[in-house]
């Protein structure tokens, strides 16, 4: 199974069905299932979110607050595949906002950019590529692993997931 490693709280965002979509600098083909893997590290920048990006960190620690009682971003799960979800589609972040028809889900459209909160947690510099992702399950418990850069193969696929879907 393809995999993907996201730092805490944009991992722990999707696995809570508050995020689905990831952006990124580059696009990929692949489509179909992908495992959410929570990075290890924790950068300081995204420690800084409370002072830098306000409505940010504000957005970040309601959501998971409420849902996973996890406030501090430092206490967020590091190091483990959390969700399972599937990659529908991936489209180039336009200059102004712009409806793309999207096909193999649920979601028959998508805005880019995207409407608050979803616009607060990724990067919609146009250029950038959103990668779009529907039936997100949280994995219960969640699966220690270590992650990698890239889309990359995980092989260890019995997962407890949960019988959540976005």
């Amino acid at each position: 199974m393809k995999a993907l490693t996201l730092y805490a709280p944009w991992a722990m965002l999707m696995a809570t069905n508050h995020k689905h979509i990831e952006t990124r600098t580059w696009y990929t083909n692949y489509r179909g299932p992908v495992a959410i893997h929570s990075a290890k590290g924790l950068p300081n920048y995204i420690l800084d979110l409370a002072r830098d990006a306000p409505r940010t960190f504000g957005a970040i620690r309601e959501r998971l607050g409420q849902q996973l009682g996890i406030y501090d971003l430092a206490d967020l799960p590091r190091g483990y595949i959390v969700a399972i979800g599937e990659l529908i589609a991936c489209c180039k972040i336009p200059d102004r906002a712009t409806i793309y028809p999207v096909s193999g889900g649920i979601i028959k459209s998508l805005r880019l950019p995207p409407y608050e909160p979803e616009f607060l947690f990724g990067d919609y510099t146009p250029g950038r590529y959103a990668w779009v992702f529907q039936n997100i399950r949280k994995v219960d418990p969640m699966v220690p692993a270590l992650g990698k850069q890239g889309l990359w193969e995980w092989r260890d696929h019995n997962l407890p997931i949960s019988k959540t879907h976005s």
